[in-house]
């Protein structure tokens, strides 16, 4: 044994460390340059790193954590950059689950200084029968970084890899699991859920509706949609889950839908409306669809007396004729705008046209004609306005 370490340990965390040195002495470039390689051996060294030799193996600088009987352990550093986002540098190994190790980077808009004392905690409880563990990373002012479930994070993960459709369908149901649970935890309510990338947590403005949703992509280049709503009255919360069924909803534009009839998207935005005493919601949301084409949708949205979400209120007032959903289609090959633009108080929107008329109704050739409408809610109704002059215009997403 050399300091506490097998000769197998000792190697590991030699190489970590002088990986580790060599990257804080670069400048900005030169650790963006190599911050992928750096990611690849550092996870490569932290695995070959027995369990017993973790904490005594790590860098100086690094932090440690782990959960009873080592079911999680975590190691954190902050890599700091002069003038571009720090990025905390997290490895995790899962020895229940997965058996796996993974490493996650995020960018932090908090910094802290140089002086204060960083530390990584785990704290585990339970939610229902699930037992969960967070993760804080920060100084003694405050983290800087949190999650609240280190197995969803994972699960995300796994999402994001080349698995089989089976798995990915598995792993998106076991993720929902503990979603439902973490979304009717009152203390999470308005945790915004940001270090959990590649799915899209909305809270409303009114602090009343939480919406999580995420897409997965099989392999044949459809899409199914998963998540769900807590919606918080009298000091209650209810989850609602939603079951995607876009595919079978005939005339979805003028379609009542439901939560297990749902027009499937991953929403990015929710817009909050009073008019007469009634509270109108909006979503935008954003569908993959198929190789061919992509999907962009309005959603109205609305709270029975029992506080159940309703899909499908016909507030969206086009050319005399009202829909209770806005759905916009076009080339897989292209980007469409729709966004709320919150200076003008308008939805705003690229125009869709054909690329030649041979392609009258045949979405897949659709495409921005660089002209823009808009829809401004008006005495509860979304009116159309069009070919629109834009005073701030955005990168298409």
């Amino acid at each position: 044994m050399l300091n506490g370490l097998s000769v197998f340990g000792q190697d590991a965390a030699e190489r970590f460390a002088k990986q580790w040195e060599l990257m804080m002495q670069q400048d900005d470039y030169e650790k963006d340059y190599r911050f992928a390689n750096f990611l690849d051996s550092a996870l490569t060294a932290f695995s070959e790193l027995p369990a017993k030799e973790l904490h005594s193996g790590i860098p100086s600088g690094w932090s440690y954590a782990e959960t009873a009987n080592r079911g999680f352990v975590v190691v954190a550093a902050l890599m700091r950059f002069q003038s571009a986002p720090d990025r905390l540098v997290w490895m995790v190994r899962d020895s229940v689950d997965t058996a796996k190790d993974y490493v996650f980077v995020e960018q932090l808009d908090a910094v802290a200084k140089p002086s204060e004392n960083l530390h990584l905690s785990i704290e585990e409880y339970k939610l229902g029968d699930g037992e969960f563990s967070s993760l804080s990373y920060g100084t003694d002012a405050g983290a800087i970084f949190s999650i609240p479930d280190i197995r969803a994070k994972i699960l995300i993960e796994n999402l994001g890899v080349n698995a089989e459709d089976s798995l990915k369908i598995s792993l998106s149901e076991d993720l929902w699991c503990r979603m439902a649970l973490l979304l009717e935890y009152k203390p999470l309510f308005d945790n915004p859920f940001a270090g959990f990338k590649n799915i899209s947590t909305l809270i409303s403005s009114d602090g009343v509706i939480k919406i999580v949703s995420w897409n997965i992509e099989f392999e044949n280049g459809t899409n199914a949609f998963y998540g769900g709503f807590a919606v918080r009255r009298d000091d209650s919360i209810r989850v609602y889950p939603l079951i995607d069924n876009y595919l079978n909803i005939s005339s979805p534009e003028t379609a009542s839908l439901s939560m297990s009839r749902w027009y499937g998207a991953v929403y990015y935005e929710i817009l909050v409306h009073r008019y007469k005493k009634n509270t109108y919601y909006t979503l935008l949301g954003y569908n993959p669809n198929n190789r061919f084409s992509k999907i962009r949708v309005i959603e109205s949205l609305g709270l029975a007396s029992n506080g159940m979400p309703r899909f499908g209120q016909a507030i969206i007032d086009l050319n005399g004729k009202s829909y209770k959903r806005k759905i916009f289609e076009y080339s897989n090959r292209v980007s469409m705008m729709l966004r709320y633009d919150s200076e003008e108080k308008m939805i705003v929107m690229d125009n869709l046209a054909p690329a030649s008329p041979l392609f009258e109704n045949d979405f897949r050739q659709y495409g921005p004609d660089f002209t823009h409408n808009a829809l401004k809610f008006e005495k509860g109704k979304w009116v159309f306005y069009s070919d629109i002059i834009l005073k701030n215009p955005a990168p298409r997403r």
